[in-house]
C-alpha cells in the first residue's frame, strides 16, 4: 500500500526524537519534566486548533488539487495561529501561578503555533500527493533542530532563567529548520487566492474534526494533569515529580502509537478516494480492503515495540534515564494499551474520510468521558494499589479498551465491517487495481 517510504522516514525520525526527547527528560529530572509537560500541553492544544481545515483540505486536495484550496488553508491558518500564540501568551500567567511553573517557559513556545503553518502546509501537501520523502523531510529536520539544540545546551551549560524556559527554546529552535526547508520545498502560496465560500466550507467540516482532535490530545494528557492536579495541594514540587515520572512512561509508550501513524498518513488518503466511488458496493470493498491493510500493518508494527517495551523498560530506565527508575513499572502496564490504541487508528481515520466528522467525535467523547471518570475516582486513592499514578495507567486502559470497541461499532454503522486477516492476506498477493502506486 506505499506506506514503506513513509515507515522508514518515521523510524528515523522517531530514532531521532527519541534521543532528543531522553536527553531533554534526563537534563530537566523527573519535577523538570513535570513542569514542562504543562508548557507543552498548552502548546498542543493550541496547535490542534490551527490545524482545524487540514483533515478536510488533504481529503479534497487528495482527489483533486485546487490552487484556491491551498490559498484558503494557509490563510485559515494564519488566521487561527495568532489568536492561538496570543491566547497561550495572555494564559501564560494563570497557568503559571496554578501549576508553580515559569511563565516565560509558555511564552516561549506560545511563538511555535505562527511558525508551524509554514512548514504544515508544505506537509499537507505532500501527503496529499503520496510524496512521502518530501513530507518527511521537515519532520525529520524538525526533531534533528531539536536533537541538535539540547546538545547544545548540554555541552555549553546554557540556562535561560530555568531549565524549564531552556527546554521551551530548545523545542522553538527545533522549529527553525523544519520552517526553512519546507519554504525550500513549496514555497508559500498567495493569500489572495483565498476563498471566503470555501473556507466556510473547511470551517464547516472542520470543527468536529478539530474538536474530536483536540479531545484525543487532551486524552494524551488527562492522567498527567489528574497527577498535577491532585498532589499540588500537598506539595507543587512532589506534583510536578510523580507527574513528570508518569509522562514520560506514557511517552515511551506512545511511540507505540506514534510508529502506527506511519501507516494512517498513507492510509487517509487513500481511504478518501474509496469513498469518493459511486458505486456503493465497489466503495465498501475497496474501503474495508484499505481498513484490513492498514489495521494488520498497525499489529505487526506494534506488537514488536510493545514486547520490548515490557521486556526492557527497567534496563533502559536504569541505563538512560536512572532519575526516572521508579517510572519502569508504569511503561511496562501501559505497553499493552499502546497496541490497543494502535489498532483504533485505522478505523478511526476511516470516519473523517467517509465524511462522518460527527462519528469521530463521537468516538473521542466517549473515551473521554471514560478517562476522565476512571482518573478522578481513582488517582485521589493515593494509598490504594490502584491509586495515584496507577490510576492514571487503568484509565489510560480504559480509555483506549472502550475506543477499540467503539470506533469498529461506528465503522460497521456505515457499512465497513470488522478487519479481515483473510482481506488482509489477498492484498498482500494482489495489489488493487485502481491502487496509486507506492512512492
Amino acid at each position: 500500500m506505499g506506506s514503506g517510504t513513509n515507515l522508514v522516514f518515521i523510524v528515523s525520525n522517531m530514532t531521532v526524537q527519541l534521543a532528543a526527547g531522553l536527553l531533554l527528560a534526563a537534563y530537566l529530572e523527573p519535577q523538570g519534566f513535570g513542569a514542562f509537560a504543562v508548557g507543552m500541553l498548552a502548546l498542543e492544544s493550541a496547535l490542534v486548533f490551527v490545524h482545524l481545515p487540514g483533515v478536510a483540505f488533504v481529503r479534497e486536495y487528495s482527489t483533486a488539487e485546487r490552487e484556491e484550496a491551498l490559498s484558503t488553508v494557509a490563510a485559515i491558518k494564519l488566521w487561527l495561529a495568532l489568536p492561538a500564540a496570543g491566547a497561550m501568551a495572555l494564559l501564560a500567567y494563570p497557568l503559571a501561578d496554578l501549576f508553580h511553573v515559569p511563565a516565560g517557559m509558555i511564552q516561549i513556545l506560545a511563538m511555535i503555533p505562527v511558525m508551524t503553518v509554514f512548514s504544515s502546509v508544505a506537509v499537507m501537501v505532500f501527503e496529499s500527493r503520496r510524496r512521502m520523502v518530501r513530507r518527511n523531510i521537515p519532520v525529520i529536520a524538525e526533531s534533528a533542530g531539536r536533537l541538535a539544540a539540547i546538545l547544545a545546551v548540554l555541552a555549553t551549560g546554557f540556562v535561560l532563567g530555568s531549565p524549564e524556559e531552556t527546554a521551551a527554546l530548545v523545542w522553538l529552535l527545533g522549529t527553525l529548520p523544519s520552517v526553512a526547508i519546507a519554504v525550500a520545498l513549496a514555497p508559500f502560496p498567495r493569500l489572495r487566492g483565498a476563498s471566503r465560500a470555501k473556507a466556510r466550507e473547511y470551517f464547516s467540516f472542520g470543527w468536529k474534526t478539530t474538536l474530536a482532535q483536540f479531545i484525543q490530545k487532551q486524552l494524551m494528557w488527562i492522567g498527567t494533569l489528574a497527577i498535577l492536579l491532585f498532589y499540588v495541594g500537598t506539595s507543587a514540587e512532589l506534583a510536578q515529580e510523580l507527574s513528570g515520572l508518569f509522562k514520560v512512561a506514557f511517552s515511551l509508550m506512545f511511540y507505540i502509537v506514534t510508529f502506527g501513524t506511519a501507516v494512517i498518513v498513507m492510509v487517509y488518503p487513500m481511504m478518501s478516494r474509496a469513498f469518493a466511488i459511486e458505486d456503493g458496493q465497489a466503495r465498501r470493498l475497496e474501503a474495508h480492503r484499505l481498513l484490513s491493510l492498514a489495521f494488520y500493518y498497525e499489529l505487526i508494527i506494534a506488537l514488536p515495540l510493545a514486547l520490548a517495551l515490557l521486556l526492557g523498560a527497567p534496563a533502559a530506565f536504569e541505563l538512560l534515564l536512572p532519575g526516572f527508575a521508579t517510572a519502569a513499572p508504569y511503561a511496562q502496564a501501559l505497553a499493552p494499551a499502546g497496541v490497543v490504541l494502535a489498532l483504533t487508528l485505522p478505523a478511526a481515520a476511516m470516519l473523517p474520510a467517509a465524511n462522518r466528522p460527527d462519528l469521530i467525535l463521537r468516538l473521542f467523547l466517549l473515551q473521554l468521558a471514560v478517562a476522565v471518570g476512571l482518573n478522578a475516582a481513582l488517582v485521589p486513592q493515593a494509598g490504594a494499589p490502584w491509586g495515584g499514578a496507577w490510576g492514571a495507567v487503568i484509565a489510560d486502559w480504559g480509555a483506549a479498551i472502550a475506543g477499540f470497541a467503539y470506533v469498529h461499532l461506528l465503522a460497521r454503522g456505515i457499512g465497513i465491517p470488522f478487519p479481515s486477516f483473510a482481506v488482509f492476506r489477498e492484498a498482500l498477493r494482489k495489489r488493487a487495481p485502481d491502487a496509486p502506486p507506492a512512492p
